[in-house]
């Protein structure tokens, strides 16, 4: 216990000393330990300093990555092979071609569309890898081709100007396209020939076509006496989003004189989605017109593009109704057999086939819809699905005098 009270001086001693240094520490500093505390206080203000701008310099860095990123070309656009006019100079309305050759490198081919800007009208004209065109006038705009793929892709290209010359041009045989809105899928040709604007040819004979050979740029070739003509692309292939042909047609007078003209036919393909994303097959229709044929009973056919004969299996009959607000309210649904309700219950490939009358599944009130929903399955196994509806004829609106 006498050891324990010696301690307490030195414990006391200890407390003093720490309060002087404290109270040494706590009074103004001198100008000399001030300028030496500066030193520390500059590196650090240097050291924010140089945080500041690398974190400058690195954001600049990675704005100029990302601009260096997005200028890279898309690796999926399609790349254009070959793009070329097929005469660099031509007579004053003659015909040319342009040739397109395009690749995709990620397999999506099946997407590609080409076009191009007229240069002397403006407008877009579409075809596939071979397109006709005309030049009525000379330009100094060049073909500007565009090229689209798959995800909204998209290559351009712009050709050098055809030089156009007043010199004496061979016939014009012009070849004018329609297509009915009740069978998108038959296209109605019509040759309209055209003698140039030269006074050497005006005092020749005129060229009088009396016979035409068609070829319609899928294999099927016809002859006929008459310049228009009616056909069918409703066995192309689904394959693809959209299908070009290059139709000729080769006209001749009675002297034996001929005279030929190509068209370019684009057609898009609505069951190219189905087949390439769901692999199903989807089934089409098409019917006559009622207005371009008044007083002949209405026909309908059923076809499909795919390279497998379609089988039919289930109908289902609904009919349905939509409110104000465009929502389905179904009043009924039955389900029937193939055979019974469209007369047949195979389509072979390449083929169409003609549906039985339908006037007895035609609703009885206006405003109401008949929905036929068929499915079935192809030869190697994939689903087959259509959809087509009936409704009440609109009454056409008669016209007479008022007492």
């Amino acid at each position: 216990m006498g050891v324990g009270k010696r301690r307490w001086p030195l414990i006391a001693a200890s407390l003093v000393v720490c309060l002087v240094t404290l109270g040494v520490w706590l009074l103004p500093r001198p100008p000399s330990m001030q300028a030496r505390a500066l030193p520390r206080e500059r590196a650090e203000k240097q050291e924010h300093a140089l945080a500041s701008t690398k974190r400058a310099a690195d954001d600049a860095e990675s704005k100029q990555f990302r601009t260096r990123a997005s200028a890279q070309p898309n690796p999926h656009k399609p790349t254009i092979k070959l793009a070329r006019v097929e005469k660099s100079e031509v007579c004053r309305g003659e015909e040319n071609f342009l040739d397109v050759e395009a690749r995709t490198s990620n397999g999506t081919d099946a997407f590609l569309s080409v076009s191009f800007n007229h240069p002397v009208t403006g407008q877009t004209v579409r075809g596939g890898s071979r397109i006709p065109f005309r030049l009525d006038a000379a330009s100094e705009r060049g073909l500007e081709v565009l090229v689209q793929g798959g995800h909204a892709t998209a290559t351009r290209l712009t050709l050098p100007p055809v030089k156009v010359k007043d010199c004496d041009a061979p016939l014009q045989v012009d070849i004018k396209q329609s297509r009915m809105m009740e069978a998108p899928d038959r296209v109605t040709f019509s040759v309209q020939i055209k003698e140039p604007a030269d006074p050497l040819r005006a005092r020749r004979q005129p060229f009088v076509a009396t016979d035409f050979e068609w070829d319609f740029g899928d294999g099927q070739q016809l002859r006929t006496k008459e310049p228009t003509i009616e056909h069918s692309y409703e066995a192309r292939d689904q394959g693809v989003a959209q299908s070009s042909f290059l139709v000729t047609v080769k006209a001749s007078d009675a002297r034996g004189l001929q005279a030929t003209g190509t068209h370019g036919v684009v057609l898009v393909n609505l069951g190219f989605s189905q087949l390439v994303y769901k692999n199903r097959v989807a089934l089409a229709m098409g019917m006559t017109s009622a207005v371009a044929e008044p007083g002949k009973p209405l026909q309908r056919w059923i076809y499909h593009g795919y390279s497998r004969a379609v089988h039919l299996t289930h109908v289902k009959l609904r009919e349905v109704v939509f409110d104000k607000d465009h929502h389905e309210l179904e009043l009924s649904t039955l389900n029937d057999s193939p055979a019974r309700v469209f007369g047949f219950d195979r389509i072979d490939a390449k083929t169409s086939q003609p549906v039985r009358d339908w006037t007895e599944f035609v609703p009885t009130e206006p405003g109401h819809l008949r929905l036929i929903e068929v499915s079935g399955d192809t030869d190697d196994g994939k689903e087959v699905t259509g959809t087509f509806s009936l409704a009440v004829a609109t009454p056409t609106p008669t016209t007479g005098e008022q007492n």
